[in-house]
């Protein structure tokens, strides 16, 4: 081949270095090629049609891309940040929560500040009686047992009765570990039950 085309002249060995892309001493720092409407065998390219039948031009990538909708920049999610009890922040994406850039900080108690709050709650405790009052303390017991809390107001009219009910059976189901260390608040609560209800707290629960 290189004695076939030293043998040429010089402008057609360089078309033909060219054409059959050889690096040569000619062409091997840059190539040179005039563009023309004829295209020869070796110069074609294959066009290939997409399921919808259209052409896909592989040369020209820009004219395959969807169109945008709008050439307005898209529009971010929105940042929440997410604080837990040991200071450690977390920041997450969210939906459109608030038409404002504000940030939102929820403080996770942990499971010893939890308890302290519910011995808090357990110390409202009437101290003669043994019945709790509803109380800003102890109202999410209520929200949480919405369904109990609606069975028991249909047969008590005392509330004393019913939260002292609920709170007894939330502590049962949430915080059974407390129950030994607070064993004569629980006894003294369930006096009172039996007492205003004529019925036991077993016995009511049991038909929850």
């Amino acid at each position: 081949m290189k004695e076939y085309l030293s043998n040429l002249p010089e402008k057609e060995k360089m078309d033909k270095l060219i054409k059959y892309q050889i690096l040569d001493e000619i062409t091997s720092l840059f190539a040179e090629i005039e563009l023309s409407n004829k295209i020869t065998k070796e110069m074609k390219l294959k066009i290939l049609p997409t399921k919808d039948n259209k052409i896909l031009n592989c040369y020209s990538p820009s004219l395959n891309k969807k169109k945008s909708p709008s050439n307005n920049p898209p529009i971010m999610p929105k940042q929440y940040s997410y604080s837990t009890s040991n200071d450690t922040s977390y920041t997450f994406g969210g939906g459109d929560l608030f038409d404002d850039d504000s940030t939102v900080t929820k403080k996770v108690k942990t499971k010893e500040e939890e308890k302290e709050d519910i011995m808090k709650m357990i110390k409202t405790q009437d101290f003669i009686e043994g019945f709790w009052d509803v109380n800003d303390m102890n109202k999410f017991i209520i929200e949480k047992y919405q369904k109990e809390y609606d069975k028991l107001k249909i047969k008590f009219k005392n509330d004393k009765i019913i939260i002292t009910v609920l709170i007894i059976y939330y502590l049962n189901k949430e915080w059974d570990k407390l129950l030994k260390d607070i064993i004569m608040i629980i006894k003294k609560a369930k006096v009172f039950i039996q007492k205003e209800s004529k019925c036991s707290y077993e016995d009511i629960v049991g038909k929850l």
